[in-house]
């Protein structure tokens, strides 16, 4: 997760420079918007880390059907970046495409394995959440 919104965070600061083909990257562009869009929704907490004002009063909704509805959702953004004609993008855009393509498709492939079933872990756990805000 942190790794994707890191390369998110790239991917936008990438988006001022020249474009190839107006369309292609203005369709790239407005697919970073909704997915940034969804992750603030997503996670409030994390959210609030850079600096923005929204789900102040909630905690991501860790429910069973909202994990996959998340896990679903992941799946619907690669098959739309997939749609995208990668060789209309601008070169800029063309890399930030391809490094988003391979972070969702890695996402997709850890699905079959369950994080969130992983409370406590050598890496960290619940207890550390609360504190990193």
């Amino acid at each position: 997760m942190a790794s994707r919104l890191i390369l998110f965070l790239a991917l936008l600061l990438s988006t001022g420079l020249l474009r190839a083909d107006e369309n292609a990257d203005q369709q790239f562009n407005k697919l970073l918007d909704r997915i940034w869009d969804w992750n603030m929704e997503q996670y409030p907490e994390w959210a609030t880390t850079q600096g923005k004002s929204v789900g102040l009063e909630r905690w991501p909704d860790n429910s069973e059907a909202a994990i996959r509805a998340r896990d679903a959702q992941t799946v619907t953004f690669l098959e739309e970046l997939k749609a995208i004609d990668e060789a209309s993008l601008s070169p800029s855009l063309r890399l930030d495409h391809r490094l988003l393509v391979g972070d969702y498709e890695r996402d997709i492939a850890g699905q079959r394995f369950p994080g969130e079933l992983l409370v406590l872990s050598q890496l960290g756990g619940a207890h550390e959440g609360i504190t990193q805000l």
